[in-house]
């Protein structure tokens, strides 16, 4: 991974636990305001579907089609993060492209 500075951050650097913290931040971010809420409650604080249907005012079948939207979301947004990354590494690893 790089740095801002176009550096390759070490692994376990603080540097590279930054930037795994800003993708989520930045693909939580783009969720809608009810998807993200019911991720957020079911798959990181654990909330059961009839608690994040109750805290949300929405049906529990509704709360699961958000949450698994939301996944899908996520996951989306972080390989296509890696694969920018990984073709920027490319390019600043090749001197003989660009």
């Amino acid at each position: 991974m790089k740095t801002e500075n176009n550096r390759l951050a070490a692994p376990g650097t603080h540097a590279e636990i930054d930037e795994v913290w800003a993708v989520f931040l930045t693909a939580l971010g783009l969720l809608p305001r009810q998807m993200r809420a019911a991720y957020l409650l079911h798959d990181i604080f654990k909330a059961d579907w009839p608690e994040v249907s109750a805290v949300l005012g929405l049906p529990c079948w509704i709360c699961r089609r958000n949450v698994e939207s939301a996944r899908r979301q996520m996951q989306s947004h972080v390989r296509a993060r890696r694969t920018k990354n990984q073709d920027s590494h490319d390019e600043y690893a090749d001197p003989s492209s660009g």
